[in-house]
């Protein structure tokens, strides 16, 4: 499958304003895992605080 997806990418830790949200090429599963599409997610504080990138 090819196509485009939306990522929200944080810099580094930071205020609300920081994360950005991208467009990044659809990951291809690896054998023996399945892909899933999500209709909606979210970021919460720890995430925001802890990682640097988080795929929507």
């Amino acid at each position: 499958m090819t196509g485009s997806t939306r990522a929200v990418v944080l810099s580094g830790p930071g205020p609300v304003e920081n994360p950005a949200v991208v467009g990044r090429p659809v990951p291809e599963p690896l054998p023996g895992w399945v892909r899933v599409e999500v209709g909606a997610s979210g970021v919460n504080r720890s995430e925001r605080v802890g990682e640097l990138v988080v795929v929507v």
